[in-house]
């Protein structure tokens, strides 16, 4: 999701991914999966085998593990903040945790277009001496409207194939 805020001289983008669920709804999603996988456990442990028990504790906890580290993940931000003459970005979870900046003139958009036709293109923000990646978990529509908005701040873009890479 890209969020556009104007203010005097400078034009901020906020760089959210898509959440499908709220923590209120992965709550009760893991209930219910631990109610259905607590009562299996439990009727096998019933009908003599016990040793079904820990594994469901360990498959609990992995899932809450996994769901948590899900949700954690698509509140992950960046925060684009473009000047006259500079271009601030910040990126984190709840707070900015990395911090980066960029003289204006001196830097460039950089658009690799993937091979694949439903691969979003990858956007690099590419200065004097840094380069980043902008965007990374934003879908296809969200890129390209990313790459609009940092066109209409006359920030040079420049497409690039991306080249194929085989490993082996």
């Amino acid at each position: 999701m890209v969020i556009k805020k104007e203010t005097s001289g400078r034009v901020v983008l906020l760089l959210y991914p898509n959440r499908s669920s709220n923590w209120k709804q992965i709550k009760y999603l893991s209930f219910f999966f631990s109610l259905f996988c607590l009562l299996i456990a439990f009727i096998w442990g019933w009908l003599g085998i016990w040793i079904i028990l820990p594994f469901a504790g360990l498959e609990l906890m992995l899932l809450f593990l996994f769901m948590h580290h899900n949700l954690r993940a698509s509140y992950r931000k960046e925060i684009v903040v473009m000047t006259l003459h500079s271009i601030k970005v910040s990126s984190g979870f709840n707070t900015p945790q990395l911090k980066w900046r960029f003289n204006k003139k001196g830097s460039e958009m950089l658009i690799l277009e993937m091979r694949h036709p439903d691969d979003p293109p990858c956007l690099y923000l590419v200065g004097e001496d840094n380069r980043i990646e902008i965007g990374r978990y934003l879908n296809y529509e969200d890129k390209m409207q990313l790459i609009e908005e940092v066109k209409a701040q006359k920030i040079c873009c420049r497409f690039v194939k991306s080249p194929i890479t085989v490993s082996m």
